[in-house]
């Protein structure tokens, strides 16, 4: 899978200082090409100990057709018929209820995790590839396959729903889906689920400008310390002691780190949900409820985003990119991801009761209920923290249980997530068609469009990434 990084890019750079380096008499060159050396051999090890980031995120993958499909029966975000085409009337009983409460509860954490993963990876690609190969990569990784669902696989997906009897209106009445898509969707990049694809492509975007500039600032000050030192009267023989020192501070840098302890470990996740938790509520209550906007449910102009969530999401890629650069997954202590676990279902638990008597817990409805900014600036609290355990128990719990490739078909399934990704929505379209034929409770028509979705998606997914050259995209 390959949302910002590939299977090369996997493995944290954890190494032991060069004997060569710490060698008084070494050369600066000797030393640098032992320390690239011993990287690439550390990277290749380190290889077979990330698997479980892979299975985390094709179980997110998973989680997100489990969220489309509350939507499409249950009609959670009010809006299945965007980028699903069928509008299913949900159930007056307390099953919607609960699925609501379910979806609110994923939607709370997983895609800000899916960011974490994607900013671990990006720093690395970076630095491997340089800015030039680092953003073709990006282009043919991200912006190629947005591009191919927003022009093909979104209009696909009206097309099979045009066909149901729960279409709406102006789909079923259009000559075919494409051309209602075309009419009247396509308005914006990164359209229904691409909208993450789009999103990260930004931000890989923006992560590579930011890099270039701080490197030309950094050449920009080592020429000028030179100069400065080619004018100074200090002796050049200090300088050419200088360089075997330089290396083995460096090689002292990427000596493997202590485990972090249980009280550091909580009080950075507790620093963090508070910074995310503050910056969420400047958006939502310092923005968009002094403007009347919706909560939940706006999203910008020219790409499909909810500005709502920016603060995790970007906060979260953020955390990912300094994950990696302090081997910070690996130093996680189990004891805080059980910790975490502990408080995220408690905080589920609490939050689960509150959106259940609060009729203001609809997902973009925040508003309807009673002192809305105070209602809305609770709710931002609570997600933020109950999020930030469910990375570390996430994190923690695959890395200790699921650290396994699982032999060439668990490598085929924990590698075609991305496909999946892709291809869900028509796949679910589909499904959610011959659903519409059985006169089922919604919420057993869900769990059964769930399992064939996800089947269905990955079996394709395989298959797309067995055509030549499919790996190289997904």
């Amino acid at each position: 899978m390959s949302f910002s990084g590939s299977r090369s890019d996997i493995g944290t750079v954890v190494i032991t200082m060069p004997a060569a380096c710490s060698a008084g008499n070494t050369s600066g060159t000797a030393c640098k090409q032992q320390q690239q050396q011993q990287q690439q051999q550390q990277q290749q090890q380190q290889q077979q100990r990330l698997h479980y980031i892979d299975w985390l995120r094709a179980f997110i993958i998973a989680l997100v057709i489990l969220f489309h499909c509350y939507d499409l029966f249950f009609d959670y975000t009010y809006c299945a018929g965007v980028y699903l085409g069928i509008v299913n009337v949900p159930p007056a009983d307390g099953t919607r209820t609960a699925a609501i409460v379910l979806a609110q509860l994923i939607q709370s954490w997983f895609m800000g995790l899916m960011f974490l993963l994607s900013g671990y990876f990006s720093g690395p690609s970076y630095d491997r590839k340089g800015p030039g190969r680092f953003l073709m990569d990006r282009t043919l990784r991200l912006l190629l396959p947005l591009l191919v669902y927003d022009c093909l696989l979104q209009p696909l997906a009206f097309e099979i729903a045009r066909h149901s009897s729960n279409a709406p209106a102006g789909l079923q009445g259009a000559a075919n889906g494409f051309v209602y898509y075309y009419a009247t969707q396509f308005t914006r990049l990164g359209h229904g689920a691409a909208w993450f694809i789009a999103v990260l492509f930004v931000f890989d975007v923006v992560y590579a400008v930011v890099r270039m500039a701080g490197d030309a600032a950094a050449k920009l000050s080592k020429a000028l310390r030179s100069r400065q030192a080619e004018t100074s009267d200090s002796d050049d023989s200090g300088s050419g002691a200088a360089k075997p020192a330089a290396c083995v501070a460096a090689a002292d840098s990427l000596q493997q780190l202590p485990g972090f302890s249980w009280a550091v470990t909580a009080c950075g996740a507790a620093a963090i949900a508070a910074v995310i938790a503050g910056l969420t509520l400047l958006v939502r209550v310092g923005v968009l409820i002094p403007l009347g906007l919706p909560i939940s449910l706006w999203v910008v102009q020219f790409i499909q985003f909810q500005p709502a969530y920016l603060p995790q999401y970007l906060v979260a890629f953020v955390l990912g990119f300094f994950a990696r650069k302090f081997d910070a997954l690996r130093r996680l202590p189990n004891s805080a991801g059980a910790t975490a676990a502990v408080a995220a279902l408690a905080l589920a638990g609490a939050g689960a009761v509150i959106m259940t008597v609060m009729p203001g817990s609809n997902f973009g409805h925040e508003l309807e209920w009673g002192p809305s900014t105070a209602y809305v600036a609770a709710f931002a609290v609570w997600e933020q923290f109950y999020a930030v355990c469910m990375w570390l128990a996430m994190l923690v719990c695959f890395r200790q249980l699921v650290n396994l490739q699982g032999g060439r078909l668990g490598a085929a399934v924990s590698g075609a997530a991305y496909a999946v990704y892709l291809v869900h929505v028509p796949v679910l379209s589909a499904f959610g068609l011959v659903a519409g034929l059985l006169t089922w409770h919604p919420a057993a028509k869900c769990v059964l469009v769930t399992l064939l979705t996800a089947c269905g998606s990955w079996v394709i997914g395989m298959l797309l990434r067995l055509v030549p050259g499919m790996k190289r995209v997904l």
